[in-house]
């Protein structure tokens, strides 16, 4: 199975499933709470779409178990639920797809021997995503450090994230994964003094300032990934 994954919490009413074989058989058709659906399409790769009930869903696709709670308009990105042990809970999250995964296996992996070999991840993902230009005119470019060095599953999932983006943590709680010791000072959206006001389109996440504010995730012509020059990028807040 690459999606979706167990313990996924949704608000559409319809998921669609992605599946994997290493060689070619009967058709796959998913049963969904107990009913079987229309085959899956494909040989190798495969992909389709179920209807869901609101509430639990359980689906089993080939040897695949998988859980999904359907709760229609939801705005939140997880679900708790209790798991029918004593003091546990099942954690349902929500995914963002990729959408590669339509257009099949093959532009991220090679099949060889009936099992998928990942391409180099540069080669993958550059295929599409191809705006990681050099600079113009001669000037410095600075690469985020995994963007240099093709490690964009640091931050992203190559299937489906639990954030925007398909990121591996939302916000700022990615970046704080490496970076461990952030701005204090410019973390809270809470400042006092009167040399300072954050505007109030700035980006922010959860009563903090975000990273991305100030920061570009991939690259920039500024040192250190700013935005703006360092002069420019603190007028913002703290103009003269």
């Amino acid at each position: 199975m690459l999606y979706p994954p167990d313990l996924t919490f949704t608000s559409d009413p319809k998921v669609k499933i992605f599946a994997f074989r290493g060689s070619k058989g009967d058709p796959v058709a998913p049963v969904v709470n107990g009913k079987a659906a229309a085959p899956l399409d494909g040989e190798t790769f495969l992909k389709g779409e179920v209807s869901l009930f609101t509430g639990l869903n359980l689906l089993q696709v080939g040897d695949k178990s998988l859980r999904v709670f359907v709760l229609p308009n939801a705005l939140m990105s997880s679900f708790r639920s209790p798991s029918g042990n004593e003091g546990q809970e099942l954690v349902f999250k929500s995914y963002r797809l990729h959408p590669a995964l339509d257009d099949g296996c093959d532009g991220c992996h090679t099949l060889e021997g009936g099992k998928l070999k990942a391409k180099d991840q540069k080669e993958a993902c550059y295929a599409c995503h191809n705006d990681f230009s050099k600079a113009e005119g001669g000037k410095k470019v600075f690469l985020h450090a995994p963007v240099a060095s093709g490690e964009c599953t640091s931050c992203h999932s190559p299937h489906a994230g639990p954030a925007p983006k398909q990121l591996v943590r939302p916000g700022n709680a990615l970046c704080i994964g490496c970076h461990k010791e952030p701005h204090v000072r410019h973390r809270s959206a809470d400042v006092a003094g009167r040399m300072t006001k954050v505007p109030d389109d700035f980006a922010k996440e959860k009563g903090e300032l975000s990273c991305t504010g100030c920061h570009v995730p991939h690259q920039s012509p500024n040192e250190r990934l700013f935005r703006k020059n360092q002069k420019e990028l603190c007028n913002i807040c703290h103009s003269v």
